[in-house]
C-alpha cells in the first residue's frame, strides 16, 4: 500500500446503464485536466477514494468495474480483502431529496453522513491525501474530515471545479480559508506540464 492516496470529490457520475462511472457531463471542459490527473494516478498505483454527487443516479457497479463500492452497510471485516484486490473505492452517498434537506442534514459531507467513512480512511493507514473535485462545499467537507483524522492534505487547485453557483471566486475564497499547516495547495500543471 502506498503512503499517499487521492480523493476524488464528486467528479464522477453513473453512466446511462448505471453500471460504471464516467466524468460528469458539465465537467467535460476540464476533461484534459482530469485525464492528466488520472494518468498520474494510474502511474502511481496509489489508491483513490471517491464520492458521487448527491444528484447522481444510483449506480450498481458491474463486478468487472475497477471501482469497489463501500456502502453504508459495509462490513469492515471485508476491507483487508478489498484493499488487497483494488485501489479505487467509492464511498456511498445518499440523497435526502431536496437540496435544502441535504444541506440541513449535511448529506454532502461524506464524513458526517457515511457511517464508515472515517473508519475506512483510518483502515487504509494512509496519512497523505491529494484532493480534487467539484464544489467548494463538498471538497471542503472532505478536507475537514481528513484533517480531523490527522491526515495531511494537498489540494490540487487546478483540478477543483466550482460548485453549483459556478463562481470560480468561491473556489479561490475556499482555498484561502483552508487551514495551514497540514494543508498545501499545488497545481497539477506544475507536476505535469502540458
Amino acid at each position: 500500500m502506498k503512503n499517499f492516496a487521492f480523493f476524488d470529490v464528486d467528479t464522477l457520475w453513473g453512466d446511462s446503464a448505471r453500471t460504471c462511472l464516467l466524468l460528469r457531463a458539465h465537467l467535460r471542459k476540464m476533461a484534459p485536466v482530469y485525464d492528466r490527473l488520472n494518468g498520474l494516478v494510474d502511474a502511481s498505483g496509489a489508491p483513490v477514494v471517491a464520492t458521487l454527487c448527491l444528484q447522481s443516479p444510483p449506480v450498481d457497479l458491474d463486478p468487472e468495474e475497477r471501482w469497489k463500492w463501500i456502502s453504508h452497510k459495509a462490513d469492515p471485516s471485508s476491507w483487508s480483502d478489498e484493499l488487497a484486490s483494488a485501489n479505487r473505492f467509492v464511498l456511498e452517498t445518499k440523497t435526502l431529496g431536496t437540496p435544502d434537506a441535504n444541506i440541513a442534514a449535511r448529506s454532502f459531507d461524506v464524513f458526517h453522513a457515511h457511517p464508515h467513512a472515517s473508519r475506512f480512511i483510518e483502515f487504509t493507514g494512509i496519512g497523505k491525501w491529494f484532493v480534487f473535485g467539484r464544489g467548494e462545499g463538498c471538497v471542503g467537507a472532505v478536507v475537514d474530515g481528513l484533517l480531523a483524522l490527522g491526515c495531511e492534505v494537498t489540494l490540487i487547485e487546478d483540478a477543483i471545479a466550482p460548485g453549483g453557483r459556478g463562481n470560480e471566486d468561491t473556489v479561490r475564497e475556499f482555498l484561502q480559508r483552508c487551514p495551514a499547516p497540514r494543508i498545501t495547495v499545488e497545481q497539477l500543471s506544475a507536476w505535469l506540464p502540458e
